[in-house]
């Protein structure tokens, strides 16, 4: 009985452990997605292309949905500002209807990206997940 107890115990603990280990992986491809999607909207900026910065600033702003909802799981509330901030920003991108308003609107994603990095960032590794 003992030895069942132990093992549940130990296969409980793996499978907790398994289960971070995704998640956290499924928070590194959201983020990886809402890079390739900052790239793109620069570009788009750039390129006075209003369509296509609309469409790559909805795209980051869906992610950082997913990515509120992570830190909400992980109940750090300072991280879910930080990602309902973020993603209000790129929204705020998708709805403007000039290449300027894009470009105000894209000024506040940096400092809003910034601010979440300093506190769950290391360089390339993550702190405080």
């Amino acid at each position: 009985m003992r030895l069942t107890t132990i093992f549940v115990i130990v296969s409980a603990l793996f499978v907790t452990g398994l289960l971070a280990q995704d998640d956290l992986a499924q928070y590194q491809t959201h983020m990886k997605a809402v890079q390739a999607a900052n790239g793109q909207l620069r570009m788009a900026i750039a390129a006075k292309d209003t369509a296509a910065a609309a469409t790559a600033a909805a795209n980051a702003a869906t992610n950082f949905d997913w990515i509120a909802t992570f830190f909400k799981g992980k109940s750090k509330d300072d991280g879910v500002t930080f990602a309902n901030n973020a993603g209000a920003a790129f929204k705020a991108v998708a709805d403007a209807k000039t290449p300027e308003d894009q470009t105000a609107a894209a000024a506040k994603i940096n400092p809003t990206c910034g601010a979440c990095h300093t506190v769950y960032r290391a360089g390339s590794a993550f702190k405080g997940l």
